[in-house]
């Protein structure tokens, strides 16, 4: 028998009481074998028996993380993963799309209008969530 490791990020989660009863309540879900809420990290890992529907089961998850704490979102691990690497693909364009300008201004002799713009549109992309 064969069980299946999900993990979840539980958005929002700021209270440890209800971080323990999120997992104690897990537990008693049907299919579970084993839950762990790490309320440092947010985080809550699970092991669903392989006889038991993994879909069903991951809504009654939800379901019951939603009655104890409604202002918590639920975020399957693997997908804050992909979004993550997105996030760091797009910076590192940002960063090198600055770099790019910002070594143009720098080396070739350009006027001091022109010097200004590419420095000002480099410190932009770099710093505009700023």
């Amino acid at each position: 028998m064969q069980n299946n490791n999900k993990s979840f990020i539980l958005k929002g989660l700021d209270c440890a009481s209800c971080a323990a009863k999120i997992e104690e309540g897990v537990k008693r879900i049907e299919g579970v074998t084993y839950a762990n809420c790490d309320f440092v990290n947010s985080k809550l890992s699970v092991e669903i028996d392989d006889s038991y529907e993994l879909e069903k089961t991951i809504k009654e998850l939800k379901k019951l993380v939603k009655n104890i704490e409604p202002n918590v979102e639920i975020i399957e691990y693997e997908n804050e993963k992909i979004k993550d690497d997105n996030e760091l693909l797009r910076r590192g364009i940002r960063y090198g799309i600055s770099a790019i300008l910002f070594a143009v201004a720098l080396i070739f002799n350009l006027s001091v209008y022109v010097k200004f713009t590419l420095f000002f549109i480099s410190y932009i992309i770099v710093g505009g969530e700023v």
